[in-house]
């Protein structure tokens, strides 16, 4: 590589660095109502129904209409089908158990630290695809727009894609949502 193209080469790598920067820091300014307009609160209900005590409840429309309120503030009416097709916990019960402990905080806190963690599952998970050797290769998955889907949505895109691709069957930076 010539002494240019190394030049702009570590210019990019700053500009990824400074898109990851970004995307881990903006979970931390959006204001909690953006949240509970995204995929957060059906995976929070999960969770709270989760550590509730009372498991079996997961799938009770009743309940996730109970603790839905309890994470958005908001009375779901019990008749609206529509309505209840999108606010439905429709996820494995091993996902509301990993949900759980973010759950279980205060839900301006537990959406946030949900979405870094996933952001440090989808850098692990590349991480392990790439090895030692590619990790510059792995920045641009990392900075790509599946990742800013993930921050802005809450949705558990990293995770998926981090076992995802530990499996092989797919390239690096592809995510499954």
């Amino acid at each position: 590589m010539s002494h240019r193209e190394s030049r702009w080469h570590r210019r990019g790598q700053a500009a990824l660095v400074g898109v990851v920067v970004g995307l881990v820091l903006l979970p931390l300014v959006l204001p909690a109502q953006d949240f509970n307009n995204s995929d957060w609160p059906p995976f929070a209900v999960g969770g709270r129904i989760i550590v509730s005590g009372h498991p079996g409840l997961l799938y009770d429309a009743g309940e996730q209409r109970r603790q839905w309120n309890s994470v958005t503030g908001v009375n779901l009416p019990a008749d609206n089908a529509q309505v209840n097709a999108f606010t439905s916990y429709l996820n494995p019960p091993w996902f509301a158990l990993l949900v759980a402990p973010f759950a279980a905080l205060d839900n301006n806190i537990g959406v946030r630290l949900w979405v870094l963690f996933q952001l440090l599952a989808l850098g692990a998970g590349l991480g392990l695809l790439t090895g030692a050797a590619g990790r510059s290769r792995m920045l641009p998955a990392v900075a790509g727009a599946p990742a800013a889907v993930m921050v802005l949505t809450a949705r558990p895109t990293a995770l998926l894609s981090s076992a995802w691709e530990r499996d092989g069957r797919c390239g690096s930076g592809a995510t499954a949502s």
